[in-house]
């Protein structure tokens, strides 16, 4: 992917997330303050990670050793 295609990746997700977020924030207890708000994001932002992808793989590990070494 060019540095071009993984920014507009990178819009296309967020920008999904928070539209069906704002779709149903009339829906959300009155009692949510920013503690529910955020565990909600992490959430929505969690299900978007594919379940098919093993956290053992190679391919994990090497990106997990590139956040780690580049302080993502």
């Amino acid at each position: 992917m060019t540095t071009a295609e993984q920014k507009t990746f990178i819009v296309e997700v967020i920008e999904d997330i928070k539209k069906g977020l704002l779709r149903r924030a009339e829906q959300y207890p009155d009692n949510w303050d920013g503690a529910e708000l955020r565990w909600l994001i992490r959430d929505k932002f969690s299900e978007v990670v594919f379940p098919h992808h093993d956290k053992n793989s190679p391919r994990k590990k090497e990106y997990k050793n590139e956040v780690l070494i580049n302080n993502f």
